[in-house]
């Protein structure tokens, strides 16, 4: 059981209702682990006097749902298991599938180990075949910085006691998103703002390989805006903040445009994606961040352990979301839309048909009576005399087939069929005249 509650006295009322609950059924709770010792210290006297032998509570590295927590500090870390794997397709994709990161706390290394697992399927290597030299280059270094992920660790806790002391508090949630050539994904930051200023926080990220099949980047940048609205709506229905605003943020001026539309003027592809984000999201919601101010960037190219340890824009978000709203960057991308400036808009032809009826007539054989069949030559005539008609030339047929349609349908039939059967005899009469 995972619980979090607001001081010492709630945790502890919890900790001893939970207890005599499981208590009826035979269930005797004796390891316990807070971040705050005091709450669960007399759990740890009565398991000492009954002469329980366990580590003491709330001391030492802890699991939480495969994520690593440390009590003390109250910060969590990356699953990390030392297992040696061979150089091949099966040990990269074994190796790999240890690093356990439910959050995507550490999305942009584990990124460049999925682009290689990547590329090992599209070279066809064999499950047990050695890497070659480029391959097995990569593959070590993303090894050698493995060990770096140890020492990743951000506050379990979103809002610090700093941010706790003002009076008005409000949540925004700011998500980031990005594409390249080699994978598309997203990154989300909770934004606290109080009388005593405000403050950002890592929630979670999530990054997708792009296709084998090449898409453009216009293409893989909206799946990156739909990605982002996915992570948005999943962190909503998770978390207990009451979330008063949520914003996105891409550095695609062309995305911004086509969420200013209207879906249906867009190839099925891009009509679907556009479709998807503006029923999770406004169009006023989404904002332009330059490329270099835009941690979602990390999500789509990747980053060695180094790097990422060291890296504030990945953990704490661009500076200017910490500042006052005046201070964000500007809206660069005008709100008037040129249709010559958009890919992958539909294009619009105006089709003029002219229907001539001569020659072929329906399969008779597909009629079940002569009516019918006289019937559907009658309204065929119909049509092709009410398009002539659009051209300006007649009156319009409306309501049902009059007798004059009907023995001229039976005409035309008659006609056809002689031509049919006495093809040639008409041309020799038609000749000698």
């Amino acid at each position: 059981m995972l619980v979090s509650v607001p001081d010492v006295k709630r945790a502890r009322q919890i900790k001893e209702e939970v207890t005599r609950l499981v208590a009826k059924g035979g269930f005797n709770l004796t390891k316990w682990a807070s971040n705050r010792p005091e709450a669960v210290e007399d759990a740890f006297k009565q398991a000492y006097e009954d002469g329980l032998d366990f580590a003491r509570l709330g001391q030492g590295t802890q699991r939480a749902l495969g994520c690593v927590w440390k009590p003390e500090e109250d910060v969590l870390g990356v699953k990390l298991t030392n297992m040696s794997q061979p150089a091949t397709k099966r040990g990269v994709l074994s190796r790999l599938s240890m690093v356990f990161h439910p959050m995507g706390l550490v999305s942009p290394f584990v990124l460049r180990a999925k682009a290689l697992v990547q590329r090992l399927w599209a070279t066809k290597y064999a499950w047990d075949e050695p890497l070659a030299d480029q391959e097995l280059v990569e593959w070590d270094r993303w090894l050698s910085d493995l060990p770096c992920l140890e020492w990743v660790k951000i506050p379990r806790c979103y809002k610090t006691d700093a941010n706790e002391a003002g009076t008005e508090r409000r949540c925004q949630l700011h998500v980031f998103c990005d594409a390249s050539e080699t994978a598309f994904g997203a990154v989300a930051y909770f934004r606290f703002s109080s009388s005593g200023g405000h403050m950002t926080c890592f929630v979670m990220s999530r990054t997708r390989l792009a296709p084998l099949k090449q898409l453009t980047i216009v293409r893989l940048e909206l799946q990156a805006a739909v990605l982002g609205v996915r992570l948005a709506d999943l962190i909503k229905r998770e978390t207990t903040y009451h979330i008063d605003e949520t914003l996105f943020w891409t550095d695609s001026a062309v995305v911004l445009r086509f969420l200013q539309n209207e879906s249906r003027r867009f190839h099925t592809f891009i009509s679907n994606r556009i479709a998807e984000v503006q029923h999770s999201s406004e169009p006023d919601q989404w904002h332009h961040v330059p490329s270099q101010c835009n941690p979602a960037d990390f999500c789509s190219r990747g980053l060695s352990g180094c790097d990422l340890l060291q890296c504030d824009l990945w953990w704490e978000g661009p500076g200017f979301v910490a500042r006052d709203r005046e201070e964000w960057p500007e809206e660069e991308v005008e709100s008037a839309v040129q249709d010559a400036e958009l890919p992958e808009l539909k294009t619009r032809t105006a089709v003029f048909t002219m229907c001539v009826f001569g020659g072929a007539l329906p399969d008779p054989a597909r009629y079940s009576s002569w009516q019918r069949y006289k019937r559907v030559v009658a309204w065929a005539l119909r049509f092709v005399k009410n398009t002539r008609c659009k051209a300006g030339t007649g009156t319009r047929m409306a309501g049902p087939l009059t007798a004059p349609e009907l023995r001229d349908a039976e005409e035309m039939i008659l006609k056809e069929s002689q031509r049919a059967v006495y093809g040639k005899e008409l041309a020799a009469i038609s000749s000698d005249g």
